[in-house]
Parts: C-alpha cells; sequence; structure tokens
C-alpha cells in the first residue's frame, strides 16, 4: 500500500469515527433536552439537569484540567490530551 493510499484510508475512517461520535454526542444532548423539557415541576427539571449534564462537565473539565498541564511543558501536547480524550 502506498502511503498517500494509507493517508488516505486512515484519514476516511477517522472522518467516519469522528461523525459517528458527533451523531453520539448530539443525541444525548438532544435526549436530556427532551427529558428535562418533559418536566413540569421547575425544581426537578433543574434538578435532572444538574445530574444528567454531571458526567459530560466532569469529562470536560478533566480534559481542560489536563490541557492546562500541558500547555506549560509544550503547545501541541494540548492537542494530543484533547484527541486522547475524544476517544
Amino acid at each position: 500500500m502506498h502511503a498517500h493510499t494509507h493517508i488516505h484510508t486512515t484519514n476516511t475512517h477517522t472522518h467516519s469515527h469522528t461523525n459517528t461520535l458527533a451523531a453520539q454526542v448530539h443525541t444525548f444532548y438532544e435526549a436530556v433536552g427532551l427529558m428535562v423539557g418533559a418536566e413540569s415541576d421547575v425544581a426537578k427539571r433543574d434538578e435532572y439537569l444538574v445530574r444528567l449534564m454531571a458526567p459530560p462537565n466532569a469529562t470536560w473539565q478533566q480534559i481542560i484540567d489536563q490541557v492546562r498541564v500541558h500547555a506549560c511543558m509544550r503547545p501541541c501536547a494540548c492537542v494530543c490530551v484533547v484527541r486522547a480524550s475524544l476517544h
């Protein structure tokens, strides 16, 4: 396999996986919105929103914390940290 073909194939697979992940993330947020929006009690709605968003918010906070640590070492490490966290 030529290097060009390998790079194209790898890029195609990466793009496909990224699109799948993006669709899953979109579906998650849409589902959260529907579940929270279906609750008529405002206090319960707020509680549901906090509880449902806690895991993704914690994940993003970990990514941001890692980027801050690695940014001091070298800027390109930030991209690597984010990519590794998303896979």
